[in-house]
């Protein structure tokens, strides 16, 4: 269902001059990744610069959750292609994916269209850092 906002909203924005307010102004997306599992995010997205935008939001999933800041960015001259850099707070459940349960990490990820990769640093230093990797779709 997400999906096919998405496309609708993107074949919208190739045929109007400017891309719709809910895209402007928003982030979300459907994720599956490591250590949140199946997760959702949802967020604000404030421009500052022709096809770049300030993100701020949260991302539930099935064994965690993240809170996230970042820049978004259009990459290509039609604005089909995205990527994001955020900052991130990982905070995992019982069982999360590549990762220690129960903890909080700190660090960043990068995405480029729909594929997502990154770094997690635990709180304290107690455990080994982590990566990230995630396949999905968000803008």
């Amino acid at each position: 269902m997400l999906g096919s906002f998405f496309a609708t909203m993107l074949a919208h924005s190739a045929s109007a001059t400017e891309m719709p307010l809910v895209l402007r102004y928003s982030t979300a997306g459907i994720w599956a990744q490591t250590p949140l599992g199946a997760s959702a995010r949802l967020g604000v997205a404030i421009p500052y610069k022709n096809g770049m935008s300030w993100v701020a939001g949260g991302e539930f999933g099935t064994k965690g959750s993240k809170q996230f800041f970042g820049v978004r960015s259009d990459f290509t001259p039609s604005g089909y292609g995205w990527g994001t850099f955020e900052l991130a707070r990982w905070q995992t459940r019982k069982s999360p994916l590549l990762a220690e349960a129960y903890t909080t990490y700190y660090g960043a990820e990068v995405q480029v269209a729909f594929f997502r990769a990154g770094l997690m640093l635990p709180e304290g230093g107690l455990n080994h850092p982590k990566v990230t990797l995630g396949i999905g779709i968000s803008y």
